[in-house]
């Protein structure tokens, strides 16, 4: 039971809503009972029982929790058998929270960026916003957002998408797919499927963010446009697209909203081509949501970066030394 688990349990806690919490490290319940200061409606096992299963309205799996590949884990199976819905925190979310506004983000690398980015942009534009899921922030533990005024930007992993069943993004974005986690997925064609699953549910008023980056994800954005349930960005930090958004060499080319070409001045946290792709990426979603021009471009130049994530650190004469340790590969 990591930070998703923990947070979903003090979620629930609020509302005096009686709890299996299951965790196979023992000595790991015993540090959760610690950080927790009431526990009368937890009941904690690291053993999962299925006559206890049956009698829950709903189990809340963490991430990494495999469904599927190599082996499913066995809550699967034994809420299979007694009927009862397996979900995830973000379903909770989208649950609780209506009426918000859902920005979701996905791709194989650059989504904590550009999930930050879209963040940095709408908070610097006066936008109501909060972070959070594959990010490290558990949704749960964000504040309760109850209008359309009001945005949630959320991460998402294969993983997470593998197991959501009940969400609507207003704002789709797909960065750019390749192999990975393929320890997890029995070929590259699930590990993309659960990639495009965040495309489901939305309707002729939302937005998907597509990048065209690569063959994959062209493919994907040819399909998109066959099915024609949303409303469609393309973007791409490789080629100026018609009807989409490009960013190279530090200029914006916006062909979809405005018509126009915009010239950025560029952070050290956002040099490099995949930055490029995050920024396009960044700014069709503000643009989606109304913000003006001026200010996308303006937070831009203004976004710090992540830590470890193209971290500029040191300078000597000719050389640059720069921190990616924590890049996805």
């Amino acid at each position: 039971m990591g930070k998703t688990g923990l947070d979903s349990l003090n979620a629930f806690l609020i509302e005096e809503t009686q709890i299996i919490a299951w965790d196979d490290n023992k000595e790991n319940i015993l540090r959760i009972k610690k950080t927790i200061k009431k526990t009368k409606n937890i009941h904690f096992s690291s053993v999962i029982d299925p006559f206890d299963v049956k009698k829950l309205d709903f189990v809340i799996v963490s991430p990494g929790v495999p469904n599927k590949y190599p082996a499913p884990h066995k809550i699967f199976s034994i809420c299979e058998r007694y009927n009862i819905p397996v979900v995830t925190d973000i379903d909770i979310l989208f649950k609780a929270c209506p009426m918000a506004n859902y920005i979701g983000i996905t791709g194989t690398n650059g989504k904590s960026t550009a999930a930050s980015l879209i963040n940095h942009i709408l908070g610097a534009s006066q936008y109501k916003s909060a972070l959070g899921g594959n990010i490290g922030k558990p949704v749960l533990s964000l504040p309760n957002f109850d209008n359309s005024t009001e945005h949630y930007v959320i991460e998402l992993s294969s993983y997470q998408l593998d197991l959501m069943q009940h969400y609507k993004f207003n704002v789709a974005i797909l960065l750019s797919i390749t192999p990975d986690h393929l320890d997890r997925y029995e070929s590259f064609n699930d590990y993309k499927n659960a990639k495009i699953k965040i495309f489901q549910n939305q309707n002729k008023n939302d937005f998907a963010v597509i990048s065209l980056n690569n063959e994959v994800n062209r493919t994907i954005f040819k399909e998109l446009k066959l099915i024609k349930k949303q409303k469609i960005i393309p973007i791409s930090s490789k080629e100026i697209v018609d009807n989409g958004i490009s960013v190279m060499n530090n200029i914006i080319y916006d062909h979809y909203f405005e018509h126009k070409i915009f010239n950025i001045i560029v952070p050290n946290s956002l040099i490099g081509p995949h930055n490029a792709e995050n920024m396009a990426v960044a700014y069709a979603t503000a643009k989606a949501l109304n913000v003006e021009t001026k200010n996308i471009v303006s937070s831009l130049n203004s976004f710090i970066g992540l830590p470890h994530r193209v971290e500029l650190f040191f300078q000597i004469g000719n050389l640059t030394f720069v921190n990616d340790s924590k890049a996805t590969n």
